[in-house]
């Protein structure tokens, strides 16, 4: 699947760079950990954790470019993959499930089958499908089960499609909150979550705000030889952050701040 999807990723460059990273390196460790469940839950030893949910990693290998039939057995792939993980070691990892979005249909017909054959109940979602965020009328009956099935939705952006991200990986560390913030933004303009109040979402990186993704933005200076010229920004304290942030009358946080004289009804 990899040959497929790897060059059609964010991952590779759309294909300027190959998928798989060199030997030796941290990436080829990282690469190697999932393919592995073996490795995975060594890892959970070593760490003293005592299981893991595992998601196919969208951004290297994503289905959005597939038709939908092609997509469909790219999808049943992944989850047939997933739930074979999980049986051989069902005490330790958790299996999600992923679907094709490209076709309302065929992705309710394999949430079924991920759920009721394959026993997955975290349902892995990109931010979007076709330039359509989670938040989609088209998508709606995809949540409806979702809500009525009590399943977890996990979602993950699949990366930035936009040229301009590609230079110093910032697809990853300026594109990837950016897309967590659009998808977070459509579930909630678009009624997703009015209609379905009992809906379970976990969305990575809690929708990413800036300052906290200095470190991928370090990592890219540091990892990314077009990018070695820059000097990685200071990191700021959080309290340094909150005292510029505009905070509500009440909140006591801005309690020790001088405030300003409320304007009367002339604007004075």
């Amino acid at each position: 699947m990899l040959e497929e999807a790897g060059p059609r990723s964010v991952a590779s460059g759309f294909g300027a760079r190959p998928i798989d990273p060199p030997p030796g390196t941290r990436f080829a460790e990282i690469h190697a950990k999932m393919l592995d469940p073996d490795l995975q839950v060594a890892d959970l030893d070593r760490l003293g954790i005592d299981s893991s949910v595992i998601s196919a990693s969208l951004v290297v290998a994503g289905t959005a470019w597939a038709p939908a039939s092609q997509a469909l057995e790219l999808n049943r792939r992944l989850n047939d993959t997933a739930a074979d993980w999980v049986s051989r070691h069902p005490t330790r990892l958790i299996g999600s499930f992923t679907v094709p979005l490209q076709d309302i249909e065929l992705s309710l017909a394999e949430l079924e089958r991920a759920v009721d054959v394959l026993g997955l109940r975290v349902a892995n979602l990109p931010a979007q499908i076709g330039g359509a965020y989670l938040g989609a009328p088209a998508l709606r009956p995809l949540w409806r089960t979702i809500a009525e099935r009590g399943l977890i939705a996990f979602i993950h952006p699949d990366g930035v499609a936009d040229p301009w991200f590609q230079s110093y990986s910032l697809w990853n560390s300026v594109g990837q909150p950016i897309e967590e913030a659009k998808v977070l933004a459509s579930l909630i303009y678009e009624g997703v979550l009015e209609e379905l109040p009992g809906l379970r979402i976990v969305v990575s990186h809690g929708g990413g705000y800036l300052p906290h993704y200095y470190g991928r933005l370090d990592r890219n200076v540091q990892n990314m030889p077009d990018s070695a010229r820059f000097k990685a920004p200071e990191r700021v304290p959080v309290a340094a952050l909150l005292r510029h942030l505009p905070l509500r009358p009440g909140d006591a946080r801005g309690a020790d701040r001088p405030r300003r004289p409320r304007a009367n009804r002339d604007g004075k």
